[in-house]
This record gives C-alpha cells, structure tokens and sequence, in this order.
C-alpha cells in the first residue's frame, strides 16, 4: 500500500516545485486527485501494523499539507475523507511506547494542523514528550541507555527513531507554547551527547546497541544522524560546540577520534552493555549474552538472534 502512497507524495513535491518541470502542471494535479479518491476507495491494509499506523499516514499527512502551497487545492470533501481515514486507521500513540508513540504522534500532528483541531494537537505533543522520562520499562533508563521491545538494548535503531522525531517535533514547536519543556530537553541532550553519540566512532555506530537492527544491511553507518545533532545546535545551545564536533566526524570533515574524550563505563545499573572510548579506540562489549527466540517474530528477529549468538560464543 505504501508503494501507491509515495508515488503520489513524489507527485504533490512535483506540482509544487517551481523548479520542477511539472510545476502547477494541471494534469500532474488531476493524477494525484484521481491516485487520492482511488487509495481511499480501495483502502488497502497491509499485514504489518507500521505501515498502517505510521508509515502510510505520515506520508499522506505531508503530501496534503505540500499541496496546500499548490496553486490548486484538493476538494475539501476529498481532504476531509483522507484525514478521517488517518484518524480511524492511523491508531492512538498513547497505546504504545517509545519511538512508535513519537512516530504515531506525528501524523496526529500533520492531522491536526490541517484540520485546525487544537484538542488533538494537545494531546499528540503530550504523547511525544511524556516518553522523555527515565524508566524501569522500555524507553530511557536511568543509567542514560534505551530499551525498546522488553529489555533489548536499543540505543541504536528505536533509538534513532525517537531522536529523529522528537528534534523534528521540537523543532516546530521551538519559540511556541507547545516548545519542549526544558527538563525533557537536558535529558534528551545528555543521552545524545554522553551515550547515542558516544556508541559512534567516526561514521559507524558500534553494532552491540542496536538490536535485532543489527540484521540489517548498512544499519551501522549513521552519516544522516548528523541532522539530530543540527537540530539540537538550535535546540540546546548551551551545548552547541559539542554537538558542531559530533557533526564534523560523522560528515567526514574530522577525523573519527576529533574532539573525543576518553571514558569507561562499566557495566551499566539496567543494562550489561560496558564501553570503553579511547583517542585510538572504541569497544562495546556484553560481557554476557541471554538470548531467547519468541514464538510467531519476524525473519529478521531470528537473523539477529543468531548473529548475536555466533558474536557472544566468540567472546566467551
């Protein structure tokens, strides 16, 4: 279904381009009418949730506020129809935790603005910032680590997910009465700079914290986090020159070891997972692994698995 939705996203940044050579092309418009009217007629569902819960109605909700910029407008009744759809099928993000609340919360977000609904713009920015606390259960711990999915160490991959739309969010709510609240900021900032960052070495995020992501190809290269780092140079100034050295190693223009301090820490309070960062050197290490298989999980739960499995009987 997503497939269907993202041709027509491509669309709407096509007719609204003026450097694009179907800018207010009128049948590029009609396209993306008819693409609309048929993707709500068929209302296609897919067997995994994500696409129905966050992908599809993420992308929906930019593509309708990127033609409100278009010379012509959809049809309201087709508007309204698209963002009832969002509200029925797109699920409630208090219902999860983590980085698939903050993902839910999004297109709340985009949902509410387009429909002036002040209510609902409430509550979807009370679901990004209330998982910014430190927890026993998934989401950030109190020794500055990150579970998702029980006790898996997530700092990477739910990790990203979170950071990428919490500063996102920040970022439009920034100088407004929905802005960040500044405690949930200095947390967010203390576990970018002295954790998520610091798993980092150079470009390549150390593969330990990242879960059952670790099945995934090119999952360790983390060049596009530099732009949560970018975010929170506005966001956090106070601590704008570390974030301008993270930038710099992860776009290239330093070397991986520029601006690093050494440190050790060993055996975190929640989580296992020690690390040791030096000037020449960075280690991640599980000084033991307990892995179990659950019943009905998804190919790349079992490739993880058994990565992880073949990782830890090197190290015994």
């Amino acid at each position: 279904p997503l497939e269907h939705v993202d041709r027509l996203y491509d669309f709407a940044f096509a007719y609204t381009n003026s450097k694009n050579k179907y800018y207010k092309d009128e049948s590029l418009f009609t396209k993306i009418e008819k693409g609309l009217e048929y993707w709500h007629e068929r209302n296609p569902w897919c067997h995994n949730w994500w696409y129905n819960q966050i992908a599809e109605p993420q992308r929906l909700g930019v593509l309708l506020i990127q033609l409100r910029i278009g010379e012509k407008h959809l049809n309201t009744e087709l508007e309204n129809k698209i963002l009832e759809r969002i509200k029925t099928d797109g699920g409630d993000p208090a219902k999860w935790t983590g980085a698939n609340r903050t993902d839910i919360a999004l297109h709340w977000i985009y949902r509410a603005c387009l429909s002036k609904n002040e209510t609902d713009l409430k509550v979807a920015l009370e679901n990004v910032y209330n998982p910014i606390v430190y927890t026993t259960k998934e989401g950030f711990q109190h020794d500055n680590s990150y579970f998702q999915h029980g006790r898996q160490l997530y700092i990477g991959g739910y990790g990203d997910k979170i950071l990428k739309g919490v500063t996102q969010i920040a970022m439009y709510t920034k100088g407004t009465q929905y802005a960040i609240p500044q405690d949930k900021l200095a947390l967010l900032s203390k576990f970018m700079r002295e954790t998520y960052y610091a798993t980092i070495r150079g470009q390549y995020m150390l593969f330990d914290v990242l879960g059952r992501g670790v099945s995934r190809p090119g999952v360790t290269k983390k060049i596009h986090t530099a732009l949560f780092a970018k975010r929170m140079i506005e966001l956090d100034p106070d601590h704008a020159n570390e974030f301008k050295d993270i930038i710099a190693r992860l776009d290239g223009k330093q070397p991986a070891n520029h601006a690093l301090t050494s440190k050790h820490t060993r055996g975190r309070l929640y989580s296992p997972y020690t690390s040791h960062i030096r000037f020449r050197r960075s280690h991640g290490i599980y000084p033991h692994c307990t892995l179990r298989i659950w019943k009905r999980r998804k190919p790349e739960d079992l490739l993880y698995v058994r990565r992880m499995y073949q990782h830890c009987s090197r190290r015994r």
